[in-house]
């Protein structure tokens, strides 16, 4: 039983370290904004994955949303959280994330 303890201790303390990449989030921000109908410029790389506190989440989490929608509209990601979110912009922030890393992946990764 001590062996276990030993062993699941250094993960429990020890998160890992969040990927970071800048040439994601550029990819990211050349898109629009991921809700539909929407022509606002200035797009951010909004993160949306598991993150602590004083942790970012994984620069592969983003997905592109106008400034309004990211942060500072009534209805932005900030303000409703992930769940509201989703069902007030009928957005599925999982499926966005998925296929923009299969696209990423399969096209512009290490070019």
């Amino acid at each position: 039983m001590a062996d276990i303890f030993e062993v699941a201790a250094p993960r429990l303390y020890r998160p890992e370290k969040p990927v970071l990449d800048v040439k994601y989030r550029s990819y990211i921000r050349s898109l629009k904004c991921c809700v539909p109908n929407c022509r606002r410029g200035y797009i951010e790389a909004a993160h949306t994955g598991p993150h602590g506190i004083g942790q970012k989440s994984s620069d592969r989490s983003c997905i592109p949303l106008c400034a309004w929608h990211h942060r500072t509209g009534p209805n932005s990601l900030h303000q409703l959280g992930p769940v509201k979110f989703q069902e007030h912009h009928k957005v599925s922030i999982s499926v966005q994330v998925e296929a923009l890393n299969i696209f990423y992946r399969e096209n512009l990764e290490g070019k």
